[in-house]
């Protein structure tokens, strides 16, 4: 038999997908939510698989550390089949092999409430020098369990080996390594979930919101922290870009997808806007995705109602942890002073920060004829633009949302840190919505005088998450210049 081949066995691992990634969680025996999974099962199901290929890595790798034990005994009950066809082979290898030389022992899952413990806790009790194996170790309770088991029946256990290590730290922050070594017993693994997940990560591509739960996991549980997403480095320019720079989560038929986009994006985006089209479509459940990952939530409802209800509707946004709010400047002045009172009063129930409240004037989608036209509302659009921001200012509101080709005419009529949130920006290249009617490039925009650009199409019609990635570096890297 050859000797073990690291390098041979990890590819074994990565080539059976024995290690895997799940869009939703797994709960396992810990009691834990992982979105990642070790399982030998389908290897271990297999006969031959088990005998032919698994076991003579077992053995070469208690070789290569020294072990020679009388048996090898697998953990009930997930290695009891292994542990079984690995003292087999174990055995025919041995010159003594004969009628009685070698016992074949398993354990039995629960053990018996009476009787010694060679027949409470086992079929065939192991016999000299023994080996435990495992497949998958977690927090090691199972292994630990099977240790002390062995040893109230005074059997010798030289050491444990685990297939795959899923390298966690137990909930008394020790590692299974640790736990061990307590009890007089080395532990080790001949494959570990840290070396190997960055590359099934590769090979599988499951997605940014996956890899960002199963990094949030090992910073949670794991013995090292885990990157398995690549990262662009900004600079300080860049990330006062970032800070200025809202993408809009509209287009995602399902939460999943709009969990993914601000999982795959909030490197290069620092808020969200949850609008109409995603709020109608997933709920309060839109907001929670966003903050689940740390991003800033811009929750663009524009209500436009009676004051009370515009009161109440805010109140309710703001226990929610949302950063900004919308109302029509078109609803007036008591209809804005009320939407204040209720993100105030939310906001301090919760004990949030109150969220930055914001009249919409005139939309981006509306030029001066379909404003005239249409609306049956005389003047220009700058004009209305400065009434509107004049009253949402005198309702006192954070800001408005306009164009940011409307800030020059309205920028020197308001006050100092009145705040100006400019969507229909288009992207560098001048991609912008076939619907917008006034529009502004990223960096033009910001030395106008924008305080947070609302950038939609020109990073989400993009056809995967690196173009996408790719489209919102380029938009900040405008925005530092």
């Amino acid at each position: 038999m050859k000797g073990f081949s690291q390098e041979d066995f990890d590819a074994y691992v990565l080539r059976n997908k024995v290690l895997g990634f799940q869009a939703s969680p797994i709960t396992l025996k810990s009691g834990r939510k992982s979105h990642f999974y070790a399982n030998w099962r389908d290897i271990v199901e297999d006969t031959f698989r088990t005998f032919e290929e698994l076991t003579p890595f077992v053995i070469a790798f208690a070789q290569q550390h020294g072990l020679t034990p009388d048996t090898f005994y697998g953990v009930p009950e997930g290695a009891t089949k292994l542990g079984l066809m690995t003292q087999l082979r174990w055995a025919q290898m041995s010159s003594s092999y004969a009628p009685g030389s070698h016992v074949l022992s398993m354990g039995r899952a629960k053990a018996k409430e009476h009787g010694q413990p060679k027949d409470k806790f086992f079929l065939g009790k192991p016999q000299g020098k023994t080996v435990v194996i495992e497949d998958v170790t977690t927090t090691g309770g199972s292994l630990i369990e099977t240790i002390r088991q062995l040893k109230e029946a005074e059997v010798e256990v030289l050491a444990a080996l685990g297939l795959t290590n899923r390298n966690e730290k137990r909930d008394d922050g020790k590692t299974v390594e640790q736990a061990l070594r307590e009890l007089g017993v080395p532990y080790f693994a001949l494959s570990n979930a840290v070396d190997l997940l960055p590359k099934a990560f590769q090979l599988q591509e499951p997605g940014y919101r996956v890899g960002r739960e199963v990094e949030r996991y090992f910073s949670q549980y794991g013995t090292q922290a885990l990157d398995l997403l690549q990262r662009i480095q900004l600079t300080s320019a860049e990330q006062f870009a970032r800070s200025k720079l809202c993408l809009p989560l509209d287009g995602l038929d399902t939460l999943e997808a709009l969990e993914e986009r601000v999982a795959e994006l909030d490197q290069v985006v620092g808020m969200f806007k949850v609008g109409l089209e995603s709020y109608v479509g997933f709920g309060p459940a839109a907001i929670q995705a966003v903050q689940r990952y740390g991003g800033k939530v811009f929750l663009d409802l524009k209500l436009h109602d009676i004051p009370k209800t515009v009161e109440n509707a805010a109140y309710q946004a703001a226990k929610q942890g949302v950063s900004m709010l919308t109302v029509h400047a078109l609803g007036g002045v008591e209809m804005m002073e009320a939407a204040v009172e209720g993100a105030r009063r939310g906001a301090e129930e919760k004990g949030y920060e109150k969220p930055k409240v914001l009249g919409v004037t005139i939309l981006t989608s509306t030029d001066q004829n379909r404003m005239n036209q249409q609306m049956g509302i005389s003047g220009t659009v700058e004009e209305n633009v400065l009434k509107l921001a004049r009253r949402a200012s005198e309702a006192g509101v954070d800001g408005i949302v306009c164009s940011a080709a409307d800030l020059p005419a309205v920028r020197p009529y308001l006050s100092d840190g009145f705040m100006y949130v400019t969507p229909g920006i288009q992207g560098p290249d001048g991609a912008v919505g076939g619907d917008q009617a006034r529009t502004s490039t990223p960096g033009n925009a910001l030395r106008n005088g924008s305080s947070l650009l609302v950038v939609g199409r020109p990073i989400n019609n993009n056809p995967n998450a690196e173009r996408r990635i790719e489209a919102a570096y380029n938009i900040l890297k405008d925005m530092a210049s």
